[in-house]
């Protein structure tokens, strides 16, 4: 028998990877909405000072994870301030809130919500910081928890 032989495979052309963006964070989407408030508020909102500001959360974000980005519940304060609220004297800050933010009850039904921030929500977010537009992340927020609480009315499934 003679000799077969058999063509050379063709070498296969590398196809290009796009790479995809980097995935946001819940902490890094944090990072950016605590800075954003900062500049937003530029001083505390108690005492009036510039110096060692911190974003603090009225109903923190480990018990809420839907009020997390909402710009109502959370305000520049100085360190000092913000770990009194935490850890001592919770009443100026209440007092606070009470008088300057309208939302208030409508947080405190919201605070049960449980809400997982998808990608698009956090770029949303994250848009919105950048350019300063509180008021179109805080209507994303509330109209991202009012279909939850809707559903949980409705007695149907609730999670998003």
């Amino acid at each position: 028998m003679g000799d077969l032989k058999y063509p050379k495979p063709k070498k296969r052309e590398k196809t290009k990877r796009v790479k995809n963006h980097k995935r946001l964070t819940l902490s890094k989407v944090q990072e950016i909405f605590n800075r954003a408030i900062r500049n937003r508020d530029e001083k505390s909102v108690l005492s009036w000072q510039r110096d060692d500001l911190q974003a603090s959360h009225f109903m923190a974000r480990g018990g809420s994870s839907a009020l997390r980005y909402y710009p109502p519940n959370v305000h520049a304060m100085t360190s000092g301030e913000h770990s009194s609220y935490h850890y001592r004297d919770p009443l100026p800050y209440t007092e606070w809130m009470q008088e300057n933010v309208p939302e208030l009850e409508w947080m405190k039904r919201a605070r049960k919500v449980s809400v997982t921030w998808n990608q698009s929500d956090l770029e949303k977010i994250v848009s919105c910081c950048t350019v300063g537009a509180w008021r179109e992340l805080t209507m994303y927020v509330e109209n991202r928890i009012n279909t939850i609480i809707g559903r949980k009315e409705d007695g149907k499934e609730h999670s998003l």
